[in-house]
Protein backbone atom coordinates (compact mmCIF):
# COMPACT_ATOMS: atom_id res chain seq x y z
CA UNK A 1 0.00 0.00 0.00
CA UNK A 2 1.69 3.19 -0.61
CA UNK A 3 1.81 6.41 1.37
CA UNK A 4 -1.56 8.06 -0.63
CA UNK A 5 -3.74 4.78 -0.07
CA UNK A 6 -2.80 4.54 3.48
CA UNK A 7 -3.62 8.09 3.89
CA UNK A 8 -6.89 7.77 2.13
CA UNK A 9 -7.72 4.45 3.90
CA UNK A 10 -6.91 6.49 7.54
CA UNK A 11 -8.90 9.34 6.29
CA UNK A 12 -11.82 6.24 5.68
CA UNK A 13 -11.64 5.22 9.22
CA UNK A 14 -11.86 8.82 10.60
CA UNK A 15 -14.65 9.44 8.34
CA UNK A 16 -16.53 6.52 9.69
CA UNK A 17 -15.95 7.59 13.17
CA UNK A 18 -17.28 10.62 12.72
CA UNK A 19 -20.22 9.35 11.06
CA UNK A 20 -21.35 6.61 13.98
CA UNK A 21 -20.68 9.40 16.43
CA UNK A 22 -22.95 11.92 14.29
CA UNK A 23 -25.90 8.52 14.28
CA UNK A 24 -25.23 8.50 17.81
CA UNK A 25 -26.09 11.73 18.65
CA UNK A 26 -28.94 11.53 16.65
CA UNK A 27 -30.55 9.00 18.26
CA UNK A 28 -29.40 11.00 21.49
CA UNK A 29 -31.51 13.94 20.27
CA UNK A 30 -34.98 11.77 19.30
CA UNK A 31 -34.85 10.33 22.63
CA UNK A 32 -34.34 13.14 24.26
CA UNK A 33 -35.92 15.97 22.48
CA UNK A 34 -38.45 14.49 20.22
CA UNK A 35 -39.37 10.85 22.43
CA UNK A 36 -38.62 12.01 26.33
CA UNK A 37 -42.16 9.49 27.01
CA UNK A 38 -39.58 6.75 25.85
CA UNK A 39 -37.16 7.13 28.60
CA UNK A 40 -39.73 7.60 31.33
CA UNK A 41 -41.93 4.27 30.10
CA UNK A 42 -38.37 2.74 29.79
CA UNK A 43 -37.04 2.90 33.65
CA UNK A 44 -33.88 0.34 32.02
CA UNK A 45 -32.32 2.50 29.73
CA UNK A 46 -30.34 5.55 30.58
CA UNK A 47 -30.87 8.95 29.05
CA UNK A 48 -27.30 8.20 27.16
CA UNK A 49 -25.25 11.15 28.77
CA UNK A 50 -22.25 9.60 30.06
CA UNK A 51 -21.98 7.72 26.53
CA UNK A 52 -22.35 10.90 24.38
CA UNK A 53 -19.41 12.57 26.38
CA UNK A 54 -16.86 9.51 26.40
CA UNK A 55 -17.97 9.19 22.25
CA UNK A 56 -17.52 13.17 21.57
CA UNK A 57 -14.03 13.04 23.65
CA UNK A 58 -13.20 9.67 22.21
CA UNK A 59 -13.96 10.99 18.82
CA UNK A 60 -11.72 14.18 19.16
CA UNK A 61 -8.67 12.39 20.81
CA UNK A 62 -8.59 9.96 17.54
CA UNK A 63 -8.59 13.23 15.30
CA UNK A 64 -6.25 14.94 17.05
CA UNK A 65 -4.21 11.99 17.12
CA UNK A 66 -4.29 11.74 13.52
CA UNK A 67 -4.05 15.30 12.41
CA UNK A 68 -0.69 15.57 14.37
CA UNK A 69 0.30 12.20 12.37
CA UNK A 70 -0.97 13.36 8.93
CA UNK A 71 0.97 16.89 10.01
CA UNK A 72 4.03 15.71 11.72
CA UNK A 73 4.67 11.83 9.74
CA UNK A 74 6.56 9.73 12.26
CA UNK A 75 7.30 12.33 15.03
CA UNK A 76 5.60 11.74 18.44
CA UNK A 77 3.15 12.63 19.80
CA UNK A 78 3.52 13.16 23.10
CA UNK A 79 7.55 14.90 23.58
CA UNK A 80 9.72 13.99 25.87
CA UNK A 81 9.68 16.97 28.53
CA UNK A 82 5.55 16.26 28.57
CA UNK A 83 6.72 12.68 29.51
CA UNK A 84 9.53 13.99 32.45
CA UNK A 85 6.90 16.57 33.86
CA UNK A 86 4.15 14.10 34.17
CA UNK A 87 6.89 11.27 35.98
CA UNK A 88 7.77 14.34 38.03
CA UNK A 89 4.11 14.70 39.42
CA UNK A 90 3.38 11.16 39.85
CA UNK A 91 6.61 11.20 42.17
CA UNK A 92 5.42 14.10 43.90
CA UNK A 93 1.64 12.94 44.01
CA UNK A 94 1.61 9.11 43.73
CA UNK A 95 -1.62 8.55 44.85
CA UNK A 96 -2.55 10.26 41.37
CA UNK A 97 -1.32 7.33 39.52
Amino acid sequence: MNKFSKKTELLRIVDDRVNMMIADTNTFIWLRHNHPDELRKNKEIGGGNLLMALGLFSALNLMVKVHKILRKGKGCIVQKADVQEFRSIVKKYPELK
